[in-house]
């Protein structure tokens, strides 16, 4: 801030000194449907830091700070996240103030999805065929070899 009164020759100046935001995520990894615990400092005293998963935006909650300026508490990651890398955005007064990458695991007792097919039983299959193909031709070789 800049004033110039009364002394219209003479400015004061005052600096605000800018606060150091470091939001922490104590785990990186967490499963779908799983609380993620969240920390930081350096925060404004009583600010909301809303926290939003990215990829596709989901809004996960809103941590107030104290009046130290430290944040401490968690989110639910929503069952529905896809599984892979993600990046947890941290904002004050609808400003992003810092980002940190997270991966989010199938949720515990979800197995994925089955695709493809039984590999197993067709190669069995397989072996049967060609055992019986085998065995016709051995059994071919030796009438003609007996009729000559």
């Amino acid at each position: 801030m800049i004033s110039a009164w009364p002394n219209p020759f003479f400015a004061t100046v005052t600096y605000t000194k800018p606060l150091l935001w470091r939001p922490t995520i104590v785990q990186t990894e967490a499963a779908a449907g799983a609380a993620l615990p969240i920390t930081g400092e350096g925060f404004a005293p009583g600010s909301e830091v809303v926290l939003t998963l990215h990829s596709t935006p989901i809004a996960l909650g809103t941590l107030v700070v104290g009046a130290d300026g430290t944040l401490s508490g968690e989110v639910v990651i929503p069952a529905g996240v896809a599984p892979g890398s993600h990046t947890l955005a941290f904002s004050v007064g609808g400003v992003m103030r810092g980002q940190a990458p997270i991966t989010v695991t199938a949720a515990a007792g979800t197995a994925l999805a089955a695709t493809g097919i039984d590999a197993g039983a067709i190669a069995g299959i397989a072996g049967l065929l060609l055992l019986a193909g085998l065995t016709a031709l051995a059994g071919s070789r030796r009438r003609r070899a007996s009729r000559a």
